[in-house]
């Protein structure tokens, strides 16, 4: 992962800044599952049979043309190793622009990502296999999503050093993708998509008694939808019957979340108090 940010000072009242990350993520596995152990009783007693189990694919599928039988003698000899993939790549621009004047502060800015995962195992009866969709493929689920806003908050003096209130307003669009191929696990491919856009109000004020208190409220409006990853099945149940029912963007529904919070804080000496009520409504809750 990197990270890149900088400041330039243009003037006293005028500044920009960006950060620039990216996220780089590749994770492979080889696993084996003996045949032995497979065709074993006691392998109930420590988990149960494992993925390749021939439930449906002792022969060739509808969406696979490997032969495990023909080439190694039995399904479970010519399942034994499991290839997995776990991939991610994501790159992300946050540039802000920040105006200051005598009696506000205003930041416009924004958040661009761009996001792309691909998720496969293939199976196969020795270490050195093929990964060929169509052909050994368990699953080979592709991921994309851009992810882009634009913000704006003024910070408001209305009472010099004592009182300000600090309304902003965020625009965002969210497009998401997902392509998976036919494999043991899918009986069928295809690819889908979703976009997004939301308007997101927020408003604070804050209130300055005196140099030792401070007295504040919140409100704001949030949304989202699930991250890449969340929608998969993760429940280390890979069984025919769960994964083959799943659809990659299933009931994917954005999340609204309205905030609220009201807080305290005192400071004199070595003494710090601080009190806080806080709210939050879900409507379609993850």
């Amino acid at each position: 992962r990197g990270i890149l940010k900088w400041k330039n000072y243009i003037n006293k009242n005028l500044a920009f800044e960006n950060k620039v990350q990216y996220r780089y993520g590749r994770y492979g596995r080889t696993s084996f599952a003996g045949p032995g152990y497979q065709a074993n009783l006691f392998s109930l007693l420590n988990g149960g049979f494992l993925p390749n189990y021939p439930v449906s694919w002792a022969s060739p599928t509808v969406q696979n043309s490997y032969d495990p039988v023909a080439e190694f003698g039995s399904s479970l000899a010519g399942t034994a190793f499991h290839n997995y993939i776990d991939n991610l790549d994501e790159v992300r621009d946050s540039p802000m622009v920040k105006i200051g004047m005598p009696w506000e502060e205003i930041k416009i800015g924004g958040e661009f990502r761009i996001l792309s995962a691909r998720s496969a195992e293939f199976w196969y009866g020795s270490y050195n296999m093929p990964e060929a969709d169509g052909y050994n493929d368990a699953w080979d689920e592709g991921d994309g999503m851009t992810d882009y806003s634009l913000y704006a908050q003024d910070k408001i003096s209305i009472i010099k050093d004592r009182l300000f209130i600090e309304p902003g307003l965020k625009y965002q669009t969210i497009k998401r993708t997902a392509n998976y191929q036919p494999g043991y696990y899918y009986t069928a491919g295809g690819t889908l998509s979703s976009f997004y856009n939301y308007w997101q109000p927020s408003f604070a004020a804050v209130f300055s008694p005196d140099r030792h208190a401070v007295i504040y409220a919140a409100w704001g409006k949030i949304v989202g939808v699930p991250k890449i990853g969340e929608r998969y099945v993760s429940d280390g149940a890979e069984t025919p019957e769960t994964a083959e029912s799943y659809d990659p963007l299933m009931a994917e529904k954005p999340q609204y979340i309205t905030d609220y919070e009201l807080g305290a804080k005192y400071r004199r000496g070595g003494l710090f108090l601080r009190a806080r009520v806080y709210r939050a409504d879900y409507y379609n809750k993850f």
